[in-house]
């Protein structure tokens, strides 16, 4: 049965983002399986990939009236599409995260002639009292999560804590599904490890690789600035490899930080999938620290989860009950500095056998709850309208 897709998104490759790899693995595996989709994209930077069954409509502004006008009459003029799927964040769609338009073209247009579907990667800014401009942001974001998911069909959610959000703010919505996102590392990326890559950052009296994969947005960058210098200065024998967007940067940030251990501090910047695999696979052990704790909507997390690599990361009040369950990572029991560089510290004194254990380990969970196929499973089930 081919099914035909328009699939609205504020991100879409060329461009980065991990909505953008996101849409871009869903669009590929549904044409992969005899569907046709169309792509509702801003036109930002070069041309979009080129696969057979997808086609990408440009659009000319950041889902502005002009962009909706395109969209609407675009729905409505070609053949009907069996399903639209917004994946939806806030500050995707433009107008500073407050995009109310979209919101009320989605609810009072989109659903009545369509069937909506809604892939929540987030819903809403957390709710604070301070400052003022931040509290409106998280009522404007509420308003409008809750407008669209009242009029979905079906709605998807990248981790457990948005089905509660919109369980909480939403008065009524279909059954909400738990849908973790898949790694956006390309499944075919899985090469084996390169010595030599690992003698590249090791030096003759070094022998543990710590590997950490990124963006490095404040929050994460804190964490790391206040445990990585005291992970170094531990054992001479560890050395840091940073990866990918803003990796260069932080590196010569540590650097200058903590120059006791600046010669052991390394940085990729950004590689493609083939090339992130490669880098990954080499560290002994990959770091990965978050300050509300791992969640199933974390892509940095998930790419190494996929390649079975031993991963160290935070328990908090974010994470889903299937990380303590399974026994997939090492979790430190917060994101405080002492727990995490007490946890990491356990961690390198491991053997390599238990190592392997636990990246076989993260391997199958991964494969039996988050990779690609339960997702595009659970898409191209259901009628029809």
């Amino acid at each position: 049965m081919t099914i035909q897709w328009a699939l609205i998104t504020g991100e879409y490759p060329p461009d980065p983002g991990g909505v953008s790899d996101y849409s871009f693995l869903v669009a590929k595996g549904l044409a992969a399986a005899g569907d046709l989709v169309k792509v509702y994209t801003p036109r930002k930077s070069g041309p979009p990939p080129d696969i057979e069954g997808v086609v990408v409509r440009s659009l000319p502004d950041q889902y502005g009236i002009r962009s909706l006008i395109q969209i609407d009459r675009d729905l409505h003029s070609g053949p009907k599409p069996d399903r639209v799927l917004v994946q939806y964040v806030p500050h995707a769609f433009g107008w500073k995260a407050m995009n109310v338009p979209f919101a009320e073209w989605l609810n009072r247009r989109v659903s009545k002639h369509f069937n909506l579907w809604v892939m929540f990667h987030e819903v809403s800014f957390p709710l604070v009292k301070r400052p003022l401009r931040h509290r409106f942001l998280s009522h404007v974001n509420r308003y409008m999560a809750r407008s669209i998911a009242q009029s979905a069909k079906r709605i998807f959610v990248s981790s457990t804590r948005w089905g509660d959000l919109l369980h909480e703010i939403t008065r009524s919505h279909p059954p909400i599904e738990w849908r973790p996102v898949p790694s956006n590392i390309l499944e075919e990326a899985r090469p084996d490890v390169d010595p030599l890559l690992r003698s590249k950052y090791l030096q003759a009296n070094q022998h543990q690789l710590i590997g950490h994969f990124g963006t490095y947005g404040n929050s994460v960058r804190q964490l790391m600035k206040a445990t990585l210098p005291e992970i170094l200065l531990a054992d001479s024998h560890r050395a840091i490899l940073l990866m990918g967007k803003n990796s260069l940067e932080f590196r010569d940030e540590m650097r200058s930080y903590q120059p006791l251990v600046a010669e052991r501090i390394h940085a990729t910047g950004m590689l493609p999938s083939n090339m992130l695999a490669t880098y990954m696979l080499a560290c002994d052990w990959i770091y990965q620290p978050y300050d509300d704790g791992v969640s199933t909507r974390r892509t940095s997390l998930m790419g190494a989860l996929a390649l079975g690599c031993p991963i160290i990361t935070t328990l908090g009040p974010y994470s889903e009950p299937i990380w303590e369950e399974s026994d997939s990572v090492l979790l430190a029991p917060s994101s405080k500095p002492y727990d995490l560089i007490r946890t990491v510290d356990s961690a390198l004194r491991t053997s390599p056998e238990q190592r392997l254990h636990l990246g076989k380990k993260a391997a199958q969970v991964y494969e039996d709850n988050f990779a690609l196929e339960h997702t595009l499973n659970a898409l191209r089930s259901g009628k029809l309208m």
